[in-house]
């Protein structure tokens, strides 16, 4: 009897062992995955400022015209420009602790 017990509680620690390695190769699997999500984030942010540069040179061509300008309550404000960049940088530094955890692990 005492020796079931003693390969019950040796198996469940090799259990514990293995959800431990498995934990940290899912954290692992974050990391990597919040890292492309950022490079992703900051592909569409270029994106956007050269959207929103050839927004600009339209509004130039339309004023040197003399036409007036509709404004269109559906653009983006600067500073919300501003959050979006501010929200990539975030994103990196989250990636960056991330990575430093799992290291110390």
């Amino acid at each position: 009897m005492a020796r079931l017990s003693l390969e019950a509680v040796c198996a469940k620690r090799k259990v514990r062992h293995a959800e431990k390695h498995l934990a940290k190769f899912v954290l692992q699997e974050h990391v990597i995955l919040t890292s492309l999500y950022c490079v992703k984030a900051e592909v569409a942010e270029k994106r956007l400022e050269v959207a929103e540069m050839g927004v600009g040179r339209v509004r130039m061509q339309i004023r040197n015209e003399g036409l007036p300008l509709v404004h269109s309550s559906s653009s983006p404000s600067r500073r919300h420009r501003h959050s979006a960049t501010s929200s990539v940088s975030q994103c990196v530094e989250l990636d960056i602790q991330s990575a430093q955890k799992l290291e110390q692990n």
